[in-house]
């Protein structure tokens, strides 16, 4: 599936029990949203670094919605 530069590819890697969702931008893997534990979580794959970042997705979004409301003063 396509949204603008977004790809978002669903997939089933060999060593998790549940799908996953692959995002990519400019057809570049930049992160991937899994469901292996209660909530949901995000890895961030950093450009030029071979490590992730693996932070709770819900906790993710209210931080940008936060950053997004202070930048436009709300």
């Amino acid at each position: 599936m396509h949204k603008n530069d977004f790809e978002f590819i669903i997939a089933s890697p060999f060593d998790r029990e549940k799908l996953v969702c692959e995002i990519c931008y400019k057809g570049k893997a930049i992160a991937e949203i899994s469901q292996e534990t209660e909530e949901f979580m995000l890895e961030i794959y950093p450009p030029g670094e071979k490590k992730w970042w693996n932070v709770p997705l819900v906790q993710f979004q209210e931080a940008l919605e936060y950053a997004k409301k202070h930048l436009v003063g709300k």
